[in-house]
C-alpha cells in the first residue's frame, strides 16, 4: 500500500465532502431549532497517514468518539485558504510535533511537542502501537465535536455532523482497508447507532460479547473486524443490566488476545 497513494486518495474524500459550499449548505439552519452555530463546533478532524499504517502487517485502527478542541472552529476552516494542507500539519503535529499557524490569525504559529499525551485517551493509542500494532492509525467517528463547555464535547445528535461524518468514514474505510477497527466510542448516547449506520451488515461474534461493555461484530462489506469497548477515560460505572466483571484495561487485552489469536488461525 503506497501512502502517497492513499493521501490522495483521501484528501479527494476531504475535498469533496468538506467542500466549502456543500458545508455552509450542510449546517444552513432550516429553522431555529436546528440552528447549528458553526463559531462553536471544531474544525473536522482529517487523517494524515504515514508509512507506518500501509507498510503494516496487520492494519489497525484505534477511532475515538469525536475530538475534544481541535484546530479551531468550523467557521476557520472555511474561512481559511488551503485549510485542509493545514489540519494535515495539525494531524501530523500530534505525532512529530512541530509549528501549525493558528486559526484565527494564520501568522502566529502553536507549538506542539511530538506525542505530548496526558489524556488517557492517547496514552492507550500509544500502548497499543508500540506494544502490539506498529502503525496504529489515530480516527475519530464523528469529524467534529460540539464546542460545548466542560469536559464532554459530543457531537451525537447533532444531525449536519452525523451525515458528514458516516459519510466520510465510509469513504476513509473503502481506501484504508483495516484488517481490525478498535471502537472507543461506549455505549451511550447513540455511538452504537452511528457505528451500526456504518457497518449496516455487521454480524456480531458472540466468542466475545460482554453487553455494553464489549462488542465484537465482522463486516464483509469492508472485510474487517472490530471491537467497541469502553472509553479509556471510563469509569467502573456499573450497568444494571450489563457484564462489568473487569476493568477497562481489561477488555483492551481481550481486544489484542483475541486479534493475535485469530491471525495464528490464518497462519
Amino acid at each position: 500500500m503506497d501512502y502517497i497513494k492513499v493521501q490522495q486518495e483521501l484528501d479527494k474524500i476531504y475535498q469533496e465532502e468538506l467542500n466549502i459550499e456543500k458545508l455552509k449548505e450542510l449546517f444552513k439552519a432550516k429553522d431555529e431549532d436546528e440552528k447549528v452555530d458553526i463559531t462553536k463546533i471544531s474544525a473536522p478532524h482529517i487523517l494524515k497517514v504515514d508509512e507506518n499504517y500501509c507498510n503494516a502487517d496487520i492494519k489497525v485502527i484505534f477511532v475515538g468518539k469525536e475530538t475534544n478542541k481541535w484546530w479551531g472552529k468550523l467557521d476557520d476552516f472555511i474561512n481559511t485558504p488551503n485549510s485542509l494542507e493545514v489540519l494535515k500539519l495539525r494531524y501530523e503535529a500530534e505525532f512529530i510535533g512541530g509549528k501549525v499557524p493558528k486559526a484565527k490569525n494564520l501568522k502566529e504559529f502553536e507549538t506542539y511537542k511530538a506525542e505530548d499525551w496526558n489524556n488517557l485517551f492517547l496514552k492507550k493509542y500509544k500502548e497499543l502501537r508500540d506494544n502490539y500494532f506498529p502503525g496504529l492509525l489515530w480516527a475519530e467517528l464523528l469529524k467534529m465535536d460540539s464546542g460545548a463547555k466542560g469536559s464532554s464535547r459530543n457531537a451525537i445528535g447533532i444531525k449536519p455532523i452525523e451525515d458528514i461524518s458516516i459519510s466520510i468514514f465510509k469513504k476513509e474505510l473503502e481506501v484504508l482497508k483495516p484488517d481490525f477497527i478498535i471502537f472507543t466510542t461506549s455505549t451511550g448516547q447513540g455511538y452504537d447507532r452511528i457505528i451500526k449506520e456504518i457497518f449496516n451488515d455487521y454480524e456480531t461474534d458472540t466468542s466475545l460479547y460482554y453487553k455494553y461493555n464489549l462488542w465484537k461484530f465482522k463486516s464483509k462489506i469492508y472485510g474487517c473486524t472490530c471491537f467497541r469497548t469502553r472509553h479509556p477515560n471510563a469509569t467502573r460505572i456499573k450497568h444494571a443490566q450489563g457484564d462489568e466483571k473487569y476493568s477497562v484495561n481489561e477488555y483492551y487485552q481481550m481486544i489484542v488476545k483475541d486479534i493475535h489469536v485469530n491471525l495464528n488461525k490464518s497462519v
